[in-house]
């Protein structure tokens, strides 16, 4: 399978895009977009534009073997999106992370694990 790496220009792209997808009701704020708070209440539509979104980021942020991808995650600090992706506290063999601000985050988390993307 051939990786294909995201240009910079395409994640500002899908970054830009979760903003004017609107957080359902309830008590989500800060949760990521991605997350199971917010993407089962959103539209289909919306939904496919999160996801989207989750799988470009994923595959900027890290390298072809899944690991965190460091010159990517300066290039978003640098350019003003907080972004980090490193080694859980709980499990070495996890990653946890998060892309962009506090109210249009995504979570690029390794699967599994409920522990909190902050750690």
């Amino acid at each position: 399978m051939d990786f294909q790496r995201p240009t910079f220009r395409e994640v500002r792209r899908a970054l830009k895009t979760l903003e004017s997808i609107p957080r359902p009701d309830g008590d989500n704020e800060g949760d990521p977009i991605n997350g199971e708070t917010v993407l089962p209440h959103l539209s289909p539509e919306h939904q496919d534009q999160v996801h989207a979104a989750s799988e470009l980021i994923n595959r900027y942020v890290r390298t072809f073997d899944g690991q965190p991808d460091v010159r990517s995650l300066n290039t978003l600090r640098r350019n003003g999106v907080p972004a980090s992706l490193h080694q859980s506290q709980d499990d070495p063999f996890r990653l946890v992370g998060r892309v962009g601000d506090w109210e249009r985050s995504l979570d690029v988390s390794d699967p599994g694990g409920a522990e909190s993307i902050d750690d």
